[in-house]
């Protein structure tokens, strides 16, 4: 479902290493970055954060 997108880089939790989910996104040139954010907003506020961006989030 995620290749049929073209997604570029995806944010993980647990590594997908020797799993194969892991060997599919490795094969469609997928990246896979480790994240210990809990949450999208967590995500969301760690990268805009690192560009200067600032926002707001809300639930």
């Amino acid at each position: 479902m995620l290749l049929a997108h073209e997604i570029d880089v995806i944010l993980v939790r647990h590594s997908l290493s020797g799993r194969a989910a892991g060997y599919a996104l490795e094969a469609a040139g997928v990246e896979m970055r480790m994240t210990s954010a809990a949450t999208l907003a967590e995500v969301i506020g760690h990268v805009v954060g690192r560009h200067g961006i600032k926002v707001r989030v809300t639930r």
